[in-house]
């Protein structure tokens, strides 16, 4: 991978961890935020279909832990989904008790443009950074400095805490 690429791999995944942060402390859940197509939709959308993506199979109660968000929550938005096509449960052949959740073909097809889109936008800030005068070095830094800050942050809720 060139080094462009490179660096706005890593700008578009501090973004994703940033963005995942915001979705899960403060709630914007439902901003619509990515026109695709006619369908708008929110950031937690978006990165509820990427989880779904990610690890096909994965529960409602895996959902749940990973978004730190009710099971009614993340039932309420898989129905959702669900309804506009871009999701489907089945039971698990291992284990009837488990219902599974995968995209479907609309939905993985959604999931790839939304992420494209994020992918170009990412492009777009670096490129908008480097003309501001930071180099990639600076821009990777200041993305592994907060990804750093970050899991400080977050052992030390889970210590103090939890």
């Amino acid at each position: 991978m060139k080094e462009a690429e490179c660096i706005v791999s890593r700008f578009d995944e501090f973004c994703k961890l940033v963005i995942t942060k915001s979705i899960k402390d403060y709630s914007l859940l439902y901003t619509p935020v990515w026109q695709c197509g006619n369908e708008i939709l929110s950031e937690f959308e978006c990165f509820f279909l990427r989880a779904i993506d990610e690890h096909p199979g994965i529960t409602v109660n895996e959902l749940k832990d990973y978004w730190g968000k009710t099971q009614g929550a993340v039932s309420q938005q898989l129905s959702a989904l669900e309804k506009k096509g871009y999701v489907h449960r089945e039971k698990s052949q291992e284990d009837g008790r488990r219902t599974e959740v995968y995209l479907t073909k609309e939905g993985k097809n959604l999931t790839e443009l939304v992420e494209k889109m994020k992918l170009k936008q990412a492009e777009d800030a670096v490129k908008e950074l480097t003309k501001s005068g930071y180099t990639e070095k600076q821009i990777e830094d200041f993305c592994n400095i907060y990804e750093k800050l970050e899991n400080i942050s977050t052992h030390n809720i889970k210590k103090f805490f939890l």
